[in-house]
């Protein structure tokens, strides 16, 4: 699952029915814009125009969503830093 669910609130029916279709033994990825911090986002985003409609939720509520709809977590990588350069490094070259 690529950048989807920053724009879905219901996360446990996302993962439930995640959980429903996938065969047994299956792997399934998320790769997801997180929240990492706390304090307010500046609008607008890619995903979002307002607060009101961005879903962005942390890592650690993923994890427990996923686990809460039968679904383990067998690995976790932060691609936040490798984000904010690519996000620089295209700032840069639009000059």
């Amino acid at each position: 699952m690529m950048h989807v669910g920053m724009n879905i609130a219901d996360k446990t029916a996302l993962f439930k029915e995640v959980n429903r279709v996938l065969r047994p033994g299956a792997k399934f990825g998320v790769y997801d814009v997180m929240r990492t911090g706390s304090g307010a986002l500046s609008f607008p985003k890619p995903w979002a125009t307002t607060a009101k409609t961005s879903l962005v939720a942390a890592p650690d509520d993923y994890e427990r969503t996923l686990a809460a709809t039968g679904l383990r977590v067998v690995a976790r990588e932060d691609r936040r830093d490798l984000a904010l350069a690519f996000f620089a490094e295209m700032r840069k070259r639009a000059r």
